[in-house]
């Protein structure tokens, strides 16, 4: 308990955090979380456009032209 560990060939360090679905598994390093965690926010927003956009009948194409403002 409290010592790194090696899971699936994955080193796991006291702290991490580990996510895992039928795909695969990641462990996370403690010092990295925040970082993810900001990043996964800004995917799942960008996620939420896409599927609102195409809820409202548009493309994936002109959503991403109107994302980038075209």
């Amino acid at each position: 308990m409290g010592a790194p560990v090696v899971i699936a060939w994955m080193l796991v360090r006291p702290g991490d955090a580990v996510v895992a679905d039928n795909d695969g598994s990641i462990a996370i390093p403690s010092d990295q979380l925040p970082g993810v965690a900001t990043a996964a926010e800004g995917i799942l927003a960008f996620e939420a456009r896409v599927h609102r956009a195409l809820d409202a009948g548009l493309t994936f194409r002109d959503f991403l032209a109107h994302e980038r403002g075209a």
